[in-house]
């Protein structure tokens, strides 16, 4: 089974805003265990804007499940990393001032620096996952990525999340439809084996015709090929080389379940601002539940 991770750094944001310690990151983070997920996740960045240094620190003598830390890794990562000895650390290549994780690494041009950076994590004991994005990987890269001494890739999953918007209900999904990123997006029915993503012409709708963009229809097994069938090239390439495979980013109720059916080989997922998010209509329980559920009875590679 696919194991879940939750990112905690929309909690930590949303304490920092006032100043106080509410909500109480440590009892959020050990409810989330309480409530089911298998790991937490947390992504410090050099300005604090939500997870501090100490935050790290707590977390790692409270919570009993896999602790997933992400960050670029300089040194003060590395440091961190040596010092706390989580069970996993995610490297990926952030500026200090980006907003969120928005690029995979380019093995080729890092592979030096991840080479000794890695060599030095596990000596901590910690597993090393790289995120990398799907799209800009080449089949030359998967020598490349076992070259640097890393444990798993992490996949980047925006583009499947801003091309594929799932209709349906919380415990399953009913309809799909895609878009092409950056074209305005509407509501969309299912038509036999075809998915609509915009399916009517602009001039049908008077609110949209100032901004005249092409709707499209499309055909399921083109959304597989194009889309998730390079999410699942990389990600068997790599469990053939012997590498573990995890995914994140814009992963959410809608979209998950048909994402890990479809790759049908990842290890973990660590998923944050969504479910955050639906945590406030849901309660924190109930949505951790629903991940669950999304995941349970789907094949995947366990973690360790």
């Amino acid at each position: 089974m696919t194991r879940l991770s939750v990112n905690i750094n929309k909690i930590a944001t949303l304490r920092n805003a006032r100043g106080t310690n509410l909500p109480n990151l440590l009892q959020v983070a050990k409810d989330i265990e309480k409530f089911g997920a298998q790991g937490i996740t947390v992504h410090p960045r050099p300005d604090e804007r939500h997870i501090k240094q100490q935050d790290v620190y707590d977390l790692n003598s409270e919570i009993k499940v896999e602790f997933n830390i992400e960050g670029y890794p300089n040194q003060d990562y590395l440091n961190l990393i040596q010092n706390i000895r989580p069970a996993q650390a995610t490297l990926v290549p952030d500026p200090p001032d980006v907003l969120t994780s928005n690029a995979g690494w380019k093995i080729l041009e890092n592979q030096t620096q991840l080479k000794t950076v890695i060599k030095a994590l596990k000596l901590s004991g910690t597993r090393v996952s790289l995120f990398l994005d799907p799209f800009e990987y080449q089949e030359s890269s998967l020598q490349e990525i076992v070259d640097t001494g890393a444990d798993r890739i992490e996949l980047y999953t925006e583009r499947y999340a801003r091309c594929v918007i799932v209709h349906g209900g919380v415990n399953g999904v009913e309809t799909r439809s895609v878009v092409t990123p950056g074209l305005t997006r509407g509501p969309a029915k299912s038509h036999g084996n075809w998915i609509p993503g915009q399916a009517r012409d602009d001039s049908q709708n008077s609110d949209r015709s100032k901004n005249p963009t092409k709707r499209h229809l499309y055909p399921r097994e083109r959304l597989k090929d194009e889309v998730l069938g390079v999410y699942a090239r990389v990600a068997h390439q790599a469990v053939k080389a012997g590498l573990k495979v995890n995914a994140g980013h814009d992963l959410n109720l809608n979209n998950l379940k048909y994402f890990i059916e479809e790759i049908g080989c990842i290890s973990e997922v660590s998923i944050g601002h969504a479910l955050i998010c639906d945590a406030l209509y849901f309660g924190l329980e109930k949505t951790v539940q629903y991940y669950l559920n999304c995941l349970n009875g789907v094949s995947g590679t366990s973690g360790g």
